[in-house]
């Protein structure tokens, strides 16, 4: 019986290893899986910790407004961001990534992968997997990251053996920035799906090997479409549709991904929806909706926001469709 592996990493702002078992629970519930969850929420704690007492050693820090904000939620913010440009941080969380997907050695062609990444999760596993900064020899971090790529079929730029690794089979992405690898794409999807991603343009430039995986994926799944969910909250700043973007560095002829922006609703919505007549409901909600935009309010509301996808009962409803939809493909 085939098995369904699912691999969890998280974005910014995470600091427990438990930030999956809401989420996992909820899937559980109606389908069976193997959960991969990656934690590297600790991999700075170190450098956190000092950057938080140069802060606090300042002669105007009692000054400040939103102390605990600036000594929280944004040094973790600046120390997670920092993950993706240093090497020797992003090292180390390629070991987390390795140490979990390493569980995958025993899987046959028949069983089947499933992303689930969050927030700055998405960049760092799609960097791992697809960025040539990891490809010279002597880098830190390199074996980690070629044992990670020779573990699932096509990501390793060779023409894939059949019987070796294990299939992607649907990508869900949560408040994920992801956008911003655009800005890092040189070539068009034709270009870059006859090119050697060895020698990318750009180091930072995933599309060469991403489309190359999509490319054996669809040729591997008998011409179908790779399932990709985005999952965007209203209220989180860091969340980007890739409706309007992902199709035009990977997919330009929609051959590849069927990818869905899903927007998750808010809280505030779903506690008035249970209450109030739906006129006075839209009217209430546009003007809630209003001040926030217009308040600090926002700001504040942004941080809850962000991490709300590893509790949404819709987002998990959202995994477990794809979940069941490739059993059946």
């Amino acid at each position: 019986m085939a098995t369904d592996y699912v691999l969890f990493i998280h974005g910014v702002n995470i600091r427990s290893d438990t930030y999956a078992n809401n989420l996992i629970d909820l899937i559980k519930k109606t389908t069976p899986i193997e959960p991969l969850v990656v934690y590297w929420g600790n991999v700075n704690e170190q450098e956190e910790k000092k950057l938080r007492e140069g802060y606090q050693a300042s002669s105007i820090w009692n000054k400040l407004w939103f102390r605990d904000i600036r000594k929280q939620q944004l040094i973790w913010f600046a120390g997670d961001a920092a993950l993706y440009l240093s090497r020797y941080i992003g090292a180390k969380v390629a070991a987390k990534v390795a140490e979990q997907v390493a569980k995958l050695k025993d899987c046959t062609a028949k069983d089947r992968l499933h992303f689930v990444t969050h927030s700055l999760g998405t960049i760092i596993l799609f960097d791992l997997l697809f960025s040539s900064r990891w490809d010279q020899k002597g880098t830190r971090g390199r074996d980690n990251v070629m044992d990670i790529r020779e573990k699932i079929y096509g990501v390793t730029g060779n023409v894939p053996n059949p019987e070796q690794g294990i299939r992607l089979r649907s990508i869900t992405t949560m408040g994920s920035p992801i956008g911003i690898f655009s800005l890092m794409d040189v070539n068009p999807p034709a270009v870059d799906a006859q090119s050697d991603p060895s020698k990318a343009t750009s180091t930072h430039d995933i599309t060469p090997s991403l489309v190359q995986l999509l490319k054996y994926l669809h040729q591997e799944l008998g011409e179908s479409k790779l399932p990709w969910r985005n999952f965007v909250h209203p209220a989180d700043p860091i969340a980007s549709p890739l409706e309007g973007i992902l199709p035009g560095m990977v997919d330009v002829n929609r051959t590849y991904i069927n990818l869905q922006d899903i927007l998750v609703p808010a809280d505030l919505a779903e506690d008035l929806r249970e209450s109030m007549p739906r006129g006075i409901l839209d009217l209430t909600l546009d003007l809630t909706a209003e001040v926030l935009r217009q308040t600090a309010f926002a700001i504040l509301d942004g941080g809850h926001a962000h991490d709300i996808y590893w509790q949404s009962p819709s987002v998990a409803e959202g995994i477990t469709q794809l979940i069941q939809q490739s059993s059946l493909s």
